[in-house]
């Protein structure tokens, strides 16, 4: 599956009888609109350089939250396909963190937790 998001095909045109290249590098721009979701969400804190899982939302100031997940896209059957591992594709996530009113407290970017993975951290001290 595809992220949501901004997306561009690139090609060249030939002509078929003799295969001579006429048109190079044209791009046209795509907006895919999808439903992005995080599955499988973890949430832990860093104790003495450890992350530890979070009970009952147990996290005061200077606390520094861990947030790990899966992205994933949902079908227009409603099904759910994680994104697969990044490879080769230029891809950034961001977590913006808000207060309970709305007020924009900041933005995060996602790193991936290994090379091979479909998971993606989150880190952010409170306070």
């Amino acid at each position: 599956p595809l992220p949501a998001g901004r997306l561009y095909f690139v090609f060249e045109v030939a002509q078929a009888s003799t295969g001579v290249v006429h048109t190079t590098d044209q791009r046209v721009w795509y907006t895919l609109n999808a439903s992005m979701v995080a599955t499988n969400i973890v949430v832990s804190k860093r104790v003495a350089g450890q992350a530890h899982p979070v009970d009952n939302g147990s996290v005061s100031l200077a606390d520094t939250v861990l947030l790990e997940m899966t992205p994933a896209v949902v079908s227009a059957d409603g099904t759910i396909a994680p994104l697969g591992a990044r490879g080769e594709y230029r891809r950034k996530f961001i977590m913006e963190v808000h207060t309970p009113s709305g007020k924009k407290l900041g933005t995060v970017h996602g790193r991936v937790v290994d090379g091979g993975s479909q998971r993606l951290v989150f880190e952010r001290q409170i306070g």
